[in-house]
């Protein structure tokens, strides 16, 4: 029997620290970054807990090789893709990689999504840096096929490249974490929940609140089929919104939704705007006395419109961005159509106590007690493509609970806690 060659020093080195990245990736996606140590890698990696020191020297410096592992892992990825025909093929190519990347469960991909969530969440100078620089690339490579096809006469010339994959990204996101979360399963009562269909969920016990989780807008982007999120709040003291996905105008004139309608192929049904669905649950618009915008997205924000009653909740950067002071870029990303009807703002500061990992959580009472605001920190102007955008209560798109696709019994209405 043939002996096998001993392994150099140099050799075994680059396997302890490939093992290293990898238990670090693992322990990422499982328990966040901020638990992470250069003890608990060592062990989950098989080895003594001082290997990882004796490799890296610090927690900092094993962050970083991981971020440089994920983003390389990524960007290589996409060089390696087959390229299509033409240049609006290679764009939808380039959105079928997304969604099959944040899909994908293995340890490397999860832990690059819990990295870009960590440095827009807290700025951390192991982390945010390289994580920028990476997502301006990835906007980069989407900004290139948009001017492509605009060339090729597949996009209208009046569209902003930039701008676009901006816009682009911001819903690849949302639609990436939605997809990432979403897994089949039953309710108690036995039926499959249904993604095009409203349905009710309890609050927890001794609330006061009663949730309506309503689709009010299905889109099918390329690869992967997204939902308009809202929630309908039964409270003592009316009805509550939690964004208003697209609205009756927006059907009636899908160009207020502008370019971008295109690239998420959105139904635009009436029956699926919330004004509708409100009324078919027994109440009136005139019911709806709050709604709160997580962000003023044109698929957040159509619904405004059919409630001009109602007070508009949102953070005062958002408004800035969108209403008072848009620049050339926000101009294509928001819709002023959306909101030409001068609703009633209520302007919101971060600030308040820490809750949950996030530095302020504001709880607005004079909606309802239990609803509270939780801004996420602003985003250098160097990185467009991650935008200020508040949270409200576990709301905004990353932490949106899913829904599946199968048909439901009609008029059944399924519980949930």
């Amino acid at each position: 029997m043939a002996e096998s060659t001993p392994r150099t020093q140099e050799q075994r080195r680059i396997e302890a620290e490939r093992r290293l990245v990898r238990a670090a990736a693992e322990l990422v996606g499982e328990i966040g970054p901020t638990r992470v140590t250069l003890a608990n890698v060592g062990e989950r990696a098989g080895y003594s807990r001082g290997l990882a020191t004796h490799h890296f020297g610090s927690r900092g410096a094993l962050m970083q090789r991981l971020v440089e592992t994920v983003t390389s892992q990524f960007r290589d990825t996409i060089v390696e893709e087959r390229q299509s025909d033409t240049p609006i093929d290679q764009l939808r190519q380039l959105i079928d990689f997304y969604f099959r990347v944040v899909s994908d469960l293995q340890p490397v991909n999860r832990a690059r999504l819990v990295l870009w969530a960590d440095a827009v969440a807290g700025p951390s100078e192991d982390v945010r840096p390289q994580m920028i620089s990476a997502d301006r690339e990835f906007r980069e490579e989407i900004e290139k096929r948009i001017q492509l096809a605009v060339s090729a006469g597949d996009v209208t010339a009046s569209v902003d490249p930039h701008g676009l994959a901006t816009v682009i990204i911001a819903m690849l996101r949302g639609g990436g974490a939605a997809t990432r979360a979403r897994r089949p399963s039953r309710s108690r009562c036995g039926a499959k929940r249904n993604r095009a269909a409203a349905f009710r969920s309890s609050a927890d016990e001794g609330s006061g609140m009663k949730v309506h989780h309503l689709n009010c807008g299905t889109m099918h982007m390329p690869t992967a089929p997204m939902v308009c999120h809202v929630l309908l709040v039964e409270t003592d003291s009316g009805l509550v919104l939690v964004d208003s996905g697209f609205g009756t105008l927006d059907c009636t004139d899908p160009a207020r939704v502008g370019p971008t309608r295109h690239m998420v192929r959105a139904i635009l049904s009436h029956e699926e705007t919330v004004a509708h669905q409100i009324e078919r649950l027994g109440f009136t618009r005139n019911d709806v006395r709050h709604i709160i915008i997580t962000h003023l997205d044109m698929d957040h924000a159509g619904g405004l419109s059919d409630f001009p009653g109602a007070q508009v909740h949102l953070t005062a950067a958002e408004a800035l961005a969108a209403i008072w002071a848009p620049s050339r870029r926000e101009k294509i990303r928001y819709r002023s159509v959306q909101w030409a009807h001068e609703p009633n703002l209520v302007e919101h500061d971060p600030h308040g106590e820490k809750w949950r990992g996030f530095a302020a959580a504001k709880e607005l009472t004079e909606i309802s007690p239990g609803i509270a605001l939780v801004s996420l920190p602003a985003t250098p102007a160097a990185t467009p493509a991650w935008p200020s955008m508040p949270a409200i209560a576990g709301c905004c798109t990353p932490a949106m609970r899913s829904i599946t696709t199968a048909p439901s019994t009609a008029g059944h209405r399924c519980h949930e806690r």
